[in-house]
């Protein structure tokens, strides 16, 4: 790793508001990052998360708000001049450079000594796993290897945060998973903070201390990836990060948490406890969440589909009142169902959301 890893910075977004011709893409962004930590900026395509990213990166100006590395604004100050490392999407390696002259570029031009520039390039490669492919050039290193080659630049400048813009979307799936674990390990060796930007939520999960969902240019919630899955505070968290099937309800019987759902079915939320008799709610639950079976449950419904995805079926029922319901179950050999079948399905208590009025 680089010899003189500065501590890792944090970073401060404040009133952060951009447009484009009169188009508002970032509303209002705030958002705290502590030093060291991995935040991902997460959520469907023009909600402006790399917008956001290259706001921090110097790239774009914005109309309005302030960026904070430690105490600092940085809104002024060229890209160059901001301390941060940042690794792209198309991997953006100079063809004409060998492996060792693409990692050492960036201290090359910070006038560096040479000897200084070996040393940190052999570090970098035995960081990145790729001791011995100094002399190799782009073109002869496989999709992960120019990726490794990619972040092993952006952290020899040593910076104290870095800037990552969906590095691992041109992978094939395998790849990118391995990648998600390489990198995570990675910045957590050297602790530096790194944002994050990826539409991939199963990505997001995985490789972050905190996610940072964003639609439509605001932050739609914050929180750990347990957090945001377990507990999300609008439908758009839980339809966006993991499945979910939603119902309208109205609370029965508010000690029990007993919810009249339509289609004449009934589900007892433990998160409806709080209510009162004749609320509506609308309940939502993650298809994990579910139990299927050929014997009594809850309620029943007519299994639609089901797809075998090695250890898990993928099912979806039609309930009473033509709601559909996902569900992902193990696959085992006594669960026989198939299109058409009626199904009995459980829900325990606790595993309804709750999803507050108006938080669509």
């Amino acid at each position: 790793m680089p010899e003189r890893q500065p501590p890792a910075a944090s970073l401060t977004i404040a009133g952060l508001t951009k447009s484009y011709g009169g188009v508002q893409v970032l509303k209002g962004i705030d958002l705290a990052v502590a030093p060291g930590e991995f935040i991902s900026l997460v959520g469907p395509s023009g909600c402006g998360k790399t917008t956001t990213l290259n706001i921090i990166a110097g790239f774009e100006a914005p109309n309005g708000g302030d960026i904070r590395i430690d105490a600092t604004s940085i809104v002024k100050l060229p890209s160059y001049r901001r301390d941060l490392g940042m690794v792209f999407q198309s991997h953006a390696l100079f063809p004409h450079l060998t492996v060792a002259e693409n990692i050492g570029f960036g201290l090359l031009m910070r006038k560096r000594p040479k000897s200084e520039i070996a040393r940190q390039v052999g570090r970098a490669l035995e960081m990145v796993r790729l001791s011995g492919f100094q002399n190799r050039y782009p073109r002869e290193l496989s999709g992960g290897q120019q990726q490794r080659i990619g972040l092993a630049r952006a952290l020899t400048v040593e910076p104290r945060i870095i800037l990552l813009d969906e590095p691992l979307s041109s992978l094939d799936a395998k790849l990118r998973r391995e990648m998600q674990f390489e990198i995570r390990q990675i910045q957590q060796e050297v602790k530096t903070t790194a944002i994050y930007v990826t539409h991939d939520q199963e990505e997001a999960l995985t490789m972050s201390d905190r996610i940072v969902l964003m639609n439509k240019g605001v932050v739609e919630q914050v929180g750990s990836p347990i957090e945001v899955y377990s507990r999300p505070t609008s439908e758009f968290s839980a339809a966006f990060i993991g499945h979910a099937s939603f119902f309208d309800g109205k609370v029965v019987d508010a000690a029990t948490g007993r919810v009249a759902l339509d289609g004449g079915i009934f589900a007892h939320a433990t998160h409806c406890r709080s209510r009162t008799a004749g609320e509506q709610v609308r309940l939502a639950v993650r298809p994990d969440r579910v139990h299927l079976d050929l014997g009594d449950g809850d309620f029943a419904g007519t299994l639609l589909t089901r797809a075998f995805v090695g250890p898990t079926l993928y099912c979806e029922v039609a309930l009473p009142g033509g709601t559909r319901l996902q569900a992902h179950v193990p696959a085992r050999a006594d669960f026989a169902a198939s299109a058409g079948d009626r199904v009995s399905i459980r829900i325990e208590p606790q595993d309804w959301l709750v999803i507050q009025a108006g938080a669509r």
